[in-house]
């Protein structure tokens, strides 16, 4: 296996899957090959898409989505999005600005783009306009057939949807029915 050389956090596929991206702590975003886990890029942030005092913070990714064709990368510092600016590939602030800056965790369903961050979850809506909804540290988000999935710290489980967000009880227990072995 071949040692990238720092803490990787967050994993996405290009809709090909030609490419990896590796969100890491502390380097940013790399695109990887995926067959060899050789770099392709490291990617820079477009002028003025995060102050200097938070650079640091901004290289620190946390998560990774595809939403509509565009990258989501989710940092300490907040949410920026992968754009390609005439064949040059930059991070720039997201359309989706949030209101904390720490993003735990990205998730997307009919309604919009699902933000989980410190102080709660941020539903940008693709009608437009946005939802917050309380729901602290949320870390991942899954759309479960329209109910939105929702793991926070220490919480259990929440189940959201457009109208709020309530908590569900979760049996915990030993995983059963999960055969490990491969047929290759």
């Amino acid at each position: 296996a071949r040692e990238l050389g720092t803490s990787v956090r967050a994993l996405a596929s290009s809709a090909d899957g030609g490419t990896l991206y590796a969100g890491t702590w502390g380097e940013g975003l790399l695109a990887l090959d995926p067959r060899t886990g050789a770099r392709v890029e490291h990617f820079t942030w477009s002028e003025g898409a995060v102050h200097d005092a938070r650079l640091g913070a901004a290289r620190r990714v946390t998560t990774l989505l595809d939403y509509g064709g565009t990258l989501q990368v989710g940092t300490a510092a907040g949410l920026f999005a992968l754009h390609d600016d005439d064949g040059e590939r930059r991070l720039i602030s997201s359309p989706f600005r949030t209101t904390v800056g720490y993003v735990n965790g990205l998730g997307h369903s009919a309604q919009g783009l699902w933000v989980g961050e410190l102080g709660g979850v941020f539903v940008a809506r693709s009608t437009g306009g946005a939802l917050v909804m309380d729901a602290a540290d949320v870390r991942d988000i899954v759309d479960d057939g329209g109910r939105m999935l929702m793991a926070p710290y220490d919480r259990g489980l929440l189940v959201g949807s457009g109208d709020g967000v309530l908590e569900a009880p979760v049996k915990t227990g030993p995983l059963v029915g999960v055969d490990l072995e491969r047929n290759d």
